[in-house]
């Protein structure tokens, strides 16, 4: 939350350090624009549309494409929901986790900290999310039916989300 701000005040600082007529020519000139265009590097990492989410959201595309790409795991997931839920795990209010003799080859590449099947909200359908991540960044890749076309108001809501095809997204949460 502060880091863009810092960076921003801390890249006038250096770029100000860069205008003297003395600096110019002098090896510390060099310094400054490099910590500078580390600086503008970094703004653009922190920021969600050119940086660290974004940059995330495509290695999740790649490593999913490289598995077999999202049709074959969106029909996993589908024949999953199908499934009677006497061999998952209920995990609380219309919460069940999938256990792994149920992930597909594909699902088992990916190698999620876990497989749920959960609604998204109150009165929202029911998709399979799979999982990713730790400490302050967890990604969910999201699989749902072919018209679940929009993000919910409910689970995930302050996510950001990317769509990848309808009934495939991936979410990005604290």
């Amino acid at each position: 939350m502060f880091a863009i701000p810092l960076l921003l005040i801390a890249g006038i600082w250096v770029f100000v350090g860069l205008v003297p007529r003395a600096w110019r020519g002098c090896t510390s000139a060099w310094v400054h624009l490099a910590v500078f265009l580390v600086i503008v590097a970094l703004s653009c990492f922190f920021t969600v549309f050119l940086g660290s989410i974004r940059i995330l959201d495509w290695r999740n595309r790649v490593v999913v494409a490289r598995t077999g790409g999202p049709e074959p795991l969106q029909s996993w997931a589908l024949e999953i929901l199908r499934k009677p839920r006497d061999s998952m795990l209920y995990e609380g209010p219309a919460d069940w986790r999938v256990p792994e003799e149920h992930w597909s080859q594909q699902v088992r590449r990916l190698g999620p900290k876990w497989v749920k099947i959960e609604p998204l909200s109150e009165s929202g359908p029911e998709v399979v999310t799979l999982l990713h991540g730790s400490g302050f960044l967890h990604w969910v890749i999201i699989l749902g039916p072919p018209d679940l076309v929009v993000p919910p108001n409910g689970r995930y809501a302050d996510g950001n989300w990317f769509r990848w095809r309808d009934g495939v997204y991936d979410c990005f949460t604290d």
